[in-house]
Parts: structure tokens; C-alpha cells; sequence
């Protein structure tokens, strides 16, 4: 996977994971702590500089210190750091990973952006954060949302139609059910906070349609949870 606003800096290193990857879910009993570790590793990335979010689909943004290599960060959907070398992780399975990155005071930051955190300011949440902890100003900032549950296939009933009546433009109305472009809703909300829509990119894959690519929770329906695992970090 590859964005061209996260291209071209050498020291930015950022990834998705994909069905042949394995299951990348967290679980007490690091059920996938070989896939993830392997994964890891083909990316040549130490499992000691690793930082994960116990994800709660809330709006939480963890600011994420070199004393937090190798830990878990518990009840959180948003990582943000300006220490070298430390790897910002956080899964999904539907879900969208929104990486962040100031080119300007090397700060990144990455979300899990589900409705719930969208609906809930988990965007604007980060741009704060980022603002200020690092001094960022977001018309510097450069912001990629990966793979995820597309319009085609984010289908809500009459009474969820309600948290997203602030974006009307992005809302099919099918009757009793309507389609949500999340993405574009991502999208208006970081310009909203300050981003050039030149910074922004959309990988455009939706993880429901392409189920040789991706695990999805919608379509599959799995008890177990099936997720990716998106990462980034700053190479010293």
C-alpha cells in the first residue's frame, strides 16, 4: 500500500496488513502473536518498538512516549508520537486506519476510525492532540485513510441515519435503510480541521468487496473478529 502524500519521506514507514498476513487482532492469550511477529518482521520492524491500541471505538488519542515501547495502550483508538523509531499499530476490520504525519515538527499519528469514533470527533480529537503536543498546525499536516468499509456496502437503518444528518451529501437513502460514504465524511472532516484537501488521499478499496484482500467483519460475520494491522513510525 502506498500514498503519494506519505511518499517521499525516507524516514516515514507506514503499512496494512492483509488477509495472507494472517489474523492481526490483540487477544489476552496472544492468539496471533506469530502472525503478528512474522508480519513485523518482513517489515523489519523490532517487536520491542511496537506500540498497539486496545481499541474501544471511542475517541481516546494516547500520546505515546519512548518508555511505551513494547506496551498496549488500553482504551484507546488514536496513537500520536514525535519519538524515532517507535511503531504506531492499531487494527481493523472494516474499520478505517487514518495515518497522520507533520513533515514539518516529525510527528505522526494514526486513528481507528470507526462510525462510532467518526460520530464522535476521533479526527478532530487528533488534530488537537497534535497540536498541542507538537506545535502542529494543520495546514502542514499530511493525513491517508487506508482500507475500509465503502458505501457500497455500510448499510445503517432509519434510527443510526440520525448521527451522520451533519454530512446529508454523504448519506444514500434507500427508505427504511441508507448507504454512508465514511470516507468522505473523514475527508470533509479533516479540511474542516484545518488539512489541504492536496494533503489528503483515500486508498479506495473497500475491505467488504474485496474478500481475497481483506478480512471483513460485515461480510463475514466471524465470532472471533478478523482484522488487519496498520502501522507507522519515524526510522532515525
Amino acid at each position: 500500500m502506498n500514498f503519494k502524500v506519505l511518499d517521499g519521506y525516507p524516514n516515514l514507514k507506514y503499512g496494512f496488513s492483509e488477509k495472507k498476513d494472517g489474523l492481526m487482532k490483540l487477544f489476552p492469550d496472544d492468539r496471533n502473536s506469530k502472525n503478528r511477529e512474522r508480519f513485523f518482521e518482513s517489515k523489519k520492524i523490532p517487536s520491542n518498538r511496537i506500540v498497539s491500541a486496545d481499541l474501544v471505538h471511542g475517541v481516546n488519542i494516547e500520546i505515546v512516549k519512548n518508555s511505551d515501547a513494547a506496551a498496549i495502550k488500553p482504551r484507546t483508538d488514536g496513537l500520536t508520537t514525535s519519538e524515532p523509531n517507535l511503531f504506531l499499530t492499531i487494527t481493523g476490520a472494516d474499520c478505517f486506519a487514518v495515518y497522520f504525519f507533520d513533515p514539518k515538527k516529525k510527528a505522526i499519528g494514526i486513528a481507528h476510525v470507526g462510525w462510532r469514533g467518526l460520530v464522535g470527533g476521533i479526527i478532530m480529537n487528533m488534530l488537537s492532540e497534535m497540536k498541542k503536543r507538537f506545535d502542529s498546525n494543520s495546514i502542514d499536516l499530511m493525513a491517508a485513510i487506508g482500507p475500509g468499509i465503502r458505501k457500497c456496502h455500510f448499510e445503517v437503518n432509519s434510527s443510526d441515519r440520525a448521527y451522520y444528518k451533519g454530512y446529508p451529501e454523504f448519506i444514500l437513502d434507500k427508505g427504511e435503510k441508507s448507504n454512508i460514504d465514511m470516507p468522505e465524511i473523514i475527508k470533509k472532516q479533516l479540511t474542516e480541521g484545518g488539512l489541504a484537501e492536496k494533503n489528503i488521499e483515500d486508498y479506495e478499496e473497500c475491505t467488504y468487496c474485496l474478500d481475497k484482500k481483506y478480512f471483513s467483519y460485515r461480510r463475514d460475520k466471524s465470532p472471533k473478529i478478523e482484522a488487519q494491522v496498520a502501522f507507522i513510525g519515524l526510522v532515525k
